[in-house]
């Protein structure tokens, strides 16, 4: 794959409620149609205050490939589960890219 484009979905939340926890998954779990690798990160506030919902989410097979990471400002601080590589189509992929490209950031 040398060469070949990847594309990494990063869910973060930065919202302390249970709510957003749950969202965060849910989308990096929509981000597997169309990424190699999706993840979810959260702060290390959210991570000691929510430990019981993230570890509920960490075992949910829902979430199955969905990388859960904590990370400060400057970097990631631990990985608590790697993300699965995702099998997807290249069109599906391609798409994103495009759709992408067409917005200004």
């Amino acid at each position: 794959m040398l060469g070949a484009k990847l594309a990494y979905g990063v869910e973060l939340k930065s919202e302390p409620t249970r709510g957003a926890i749950r969202q965060a998954f849910a989308q990096a779990k929509e981000y597997q149609r169309y990424c190699e690798f999706s993840t979810v990160c959260f702060s290390p506030l959210v991570y000691m205050n929510f430990v019981d919902e993230l570890d509920h989410e960490l075992t949910a097979n829902e979430y199955e490939g969905v990388g859960v990471w904590v990370a400060n400002s400057e970097r990631v601080l631990t990985e608590l589960r790697r993300p699965s590589v995702n099998t997807i189509q290249v069109s599906d992929r391609d798409l994103m890219f495009d759709w992408i490209a067409s917005h200004e950031y």
